[in-house]
């Protein structure tokens, strides 16, 4: 649930807050590997591809959390002082997201299961998350492939449009709102 600051502003709940950061870190980390893989080969690759593909379980199990939050415990307003367009691309930049932390992390999961030789994935070595129950089929493969690149950058234009939202509301509008998501 939301708390009320001493200075009147709501905050999103702890759960929320821990969420959105452990969320975004997993997220930003995995872009960064799959960009470094972009560039490797062999077991170079490998070396970053296994944790890619175990961080990107990791963000789809916490984004499921996510969204199980979120359904059951309501956002805090949007401050009153935001304009009418900020609020309504504050709601879409929201919307994405959810539909990117899912979306994503499925879609990797998709590329890895119908890859045909694939054997699941390994979860740092805790245990193997089996394959989808896909058929292996390299057209759609490479579909899914094209998919899972397209949704990461689309993250990468997304948290740059946030960050930046986030940064012009605290020193441009002089509004300070980083505490309603930031911890502590």
């Amino acid at each position: 649930m939301a708390t009320t600051t001493s200075n009147g502003r709501d905050r999103y709940s702890t759960v929320a807050i821990i969420l959105h950061w452990l969320i975004a870190a997993l997220i930003i980390t995995n872009l960064v590997l799959a960009k470094l893989a972009e560039g490797a080969s062999g077991s170079a690759r490998s070396s970053l591809m296994g944790p890619h593909m175990a961080i990107g379980i990791s963000v789809l199990f916490f984004s499921i959390i996510m969204v199980l939050w979120r359904i059951t415990h309501p956002r805090p307003p949007l401050p009153a002082e935001l304009a009418g367009w900020e609020r309504v691309l504050s709601k879409i930049v929201h919307v994405l997201f959810y539909i990117l932390i899912i979306a994503a992390p499925l879609a990797g999961w998709l590329l890895v299961s119908s890859h045909g030789e694939s054997k699941g994935i390994d979860f740092f070595g805790l245990f193997t998350v089996p394959d989808l129950p896909v058929s292996a089929d390299k057209q759609g493969h490479e579909l899914i492939d094209t998919v899972h690149k397209n949704l990461g950058g689309a993250f990468i234009y997304l948290i740059a449009l946030h960050v930046l939202g986030a940064l012009k509301h605290q020193f441009i509008d002089k509004m300070p709102y980083f505490h309603r998501m930031w911890p502590g």
